[in-house]
């Protein structure tokens, strides 16, 4: 399978957006709640839902990676940089422009040392928090890139070698502090969950999608529950199985549905228009949540239930706006100029054909 043909997955594009709309959603609620008083609201409830749509995000970009590099071509030099080119022209344009805006609202002490590390996404930002997420993408971006320059017969072998190196540094961030937390933390198991999946998808081998599309839905359900109390699952132990796993049994089986349906399965177009914007929804929701938490009680003139909703109501508003408007304005257009100058790349350094005089 192509990389153009994972674009045209359906229930891929609609599970970005309802991951996007999970993030959104669960950062929109916690601010609410700072509205009320705390008698005025159980403070038993602890939202993981928005740390669950990072998950089902991870795990979708593992699954994508892997039906790119398992592609019937060989990449060269030339290719990986188109590779990079266009995830940097996908990334980047948008996120400087919400950081430069969000950084308004933030508490951090500003520098300028910090900032342009920020900017690279080279470490976590206390100037853009939500940012925190892209830091673990690049990187996997950057393994991703390496591994497409092994031969098309070898890069089976090469996949599993880059998931060895995942666990590997995972594993080792478990029993020493001093190994990077960008490449050892757990949450970059969900990149091999997807890539597994993403592997089965690429072969099209569909088990049972039915089945693991259900058990999926029932483990992320059952994970939600069991990390609130009186349960009170620790979630940083059991993150990866509660939504992690439940994430990548969602994407094979949402996947497996669609193929076996011969692409007849229909989503809402809402859903699917959801994914489109689902980058901007995921930038743009925290400075609208961040910018009216600081200005909303000064447009309503004090706090309380119906502060609390008008705020969680204007945020849904705005965000959703400013993501259409965002996808059309800068996203599509820094896309397609990706597009153009990797393309340009690849046409570096290879002969022309030659004319011949009349």
């Amino acid at each position: 399978m192509s990389s153009a043909q994972s674009r045209e997955i359906e229930s891929i594009q609609v599970l970005r957006g309802i991951a996007a709309a999970l993030v959104a959603g669960g950062h929109i609620y916690a601010f609410s709640l700072l509205f009320l008083p705390p008698d005025a609201h159980s403070n038993w409830f602890t939202p993981t839902l928005g740390q669950g749509g990072v998950d089902v995000f991870f795990v979708i970009s593992g699954a994508i990676m892997s039906i790119i590099l398992l592609g019937k071509r060989d990449h060269g030099p030339r290719e990986v940089g188109d590779f990079w080119v266009r995830r940097i022209f996908r990334i980047y344009p948008l996120y400087f422009i919400t950081m430069a805006i969000g950084s308004f609202f933030t508490l951090a002490t500003f520098t300028w040392a910090g900032a342009i590390r920020n900017l690279a996404l080279e470490d976590f930002s206390p100037i853009f928090p939500i940012a925190w997420t892209l830091v673990f993408e690049v990187r996997f971006y950057l393994l991703v890139g390496l591994t497409m320059l092994v031969p098309a017969r070898h890069r089976r072998a090469a996949i599993f070698l880059a998931f060895a190196f995942i666990v590997g540094a995972v594993l080792l961030g478990l029993f020493s502090h001093q190994i990077d937390r960008r490449y050892s933390d757990p949450i970059m198991l969900d990149f091999l969950l997807g890539g597994i999946a993403g592997m089965a998808i690429a072969a099209r081998r569909m088990w049972a999608p039915a089945w693991f599309l259900g058990t999926g839905l029932a483990m992320f359900a059952g994970a939600t529950v069991a990390f609130m109390p009186p349960a009170a699952l620790d979630f940083a132990t059991f993150r990866k199985i509660g939504y992690g796993l439940s994430a990548a049994f969602i994407l094979y089986g949402l996947v497996g549905q669609e193929f076996r349906s011969g692409g007849r399965t229909r989503f809402p177009k809402p859903l699917i228009r959801l994914g489109d914007i689902s980058f901007s929804l995921f930038l743009w929701h925290w400075v609208v949540v961040t910018g009216f938490y600081h200005y909303w009680p000064v447009m309503t003139f004090g706090v309380g239930p119906k502060a609390a909703v008008g705020y969680a109501a204007g945020s849904i508003v705005a965000t959703l706006a400013l993501s259409v408007l965002s996808f059309a304005i800068i996203e599509r257009p820094m896309i397609a100029l990706g597009r153009q100058v990797g393309a340009a790349l690849k046409r570096v350094g290879r002969p022309e054909a030659a004319s011949i005089p009349a």
